[in-house]
């Protein structure tokens, strides 16, 4: 706290004008959030928006506390999915403090819509797999109602497929995400109709 005096000359107009404030050093902060970059089995961990941060000590403690690593630019990589604290430990000489972010990453789930059919002909119809979130590199297998293999792709459409009931098995990448997700369906061909005579 600081108090400055102001004295006027006592030949002219003879007072003191006094004012006084008070400061105190500004808190570093950061980010209030972890940033997170999902990848097939890993994640990277970062941690930005530094203020006010003097040569920052960061490190990272799994869900066990144990330590992960240490460094100084916050940022983490090739980490398996869990739970995870970063301690972000300013300069004592400057500012002593520890601010704390944790965060917790789960693998994204696989997920399809249902069997989209459209096209229809004399003797069949196309149809494609809808809504596909989070898949990577999936294999598509349509089989017919009995379990035979009818035909395998990576695009998820397959077209003249003759009429009758089948499923496409969604085969998502076993290295990222293993997981078979059925989409079951029937194709009956369209009845013909026409309008009132008028």
């Amino acid at each position: 706290s600081y108090c400055m005096r102001i004295q006027n000359s006592a030949s002219c107009y003879d007072t003191l004008i006094e004012r006084c404030f008070t400061l105190v050093k500004p808190r570093p902060s950061v980010n209030a959030n972890i940033g997170v970059v999902k990848n097939c089995n890993t994640i990277d961990l970062s941690i930005g928006g530094f203020r006010r941060i003097l040569n920052p000590q960061i490190c990272l403690y799994d869900a066990d506390n144990t330590l992960v690593a240490c460094n100084s630019t916050g940022s983490f990589t090739g980490l398996p999915y869990g739970t995870y604290c970063m301690y972000i430990k300013n300069d004592p000489a400057c500012y002593d403090t520890t601010i704390q972010r944790c965060i917790t990453v789960t693998k994204d789930v696989p997920s399809v819509g249902p069997a989209q059919l459209s096209n229809y002909k004399c003797n069949g119809f196309d149809v494609t797999v809808t809504n596909r979130v989070n898949l990577s590199n999936p294999t598509f297998i349509l089989k017919n109602e009995l379990g035979g293999t009818v035909a395998t792709n990576t695009s998820g459409t397959f077209t003249n497929v003759p009429y009758g009931s089948y499923c496409i098995d969604v085969v998502n990448d076993a290295a990222c995400n293993a997981v078979t997700l059925p989409v079951c369906f029937t194709g009956a061909p369209k009845v013909p109709s026409l309008g009132n005579f008028t």
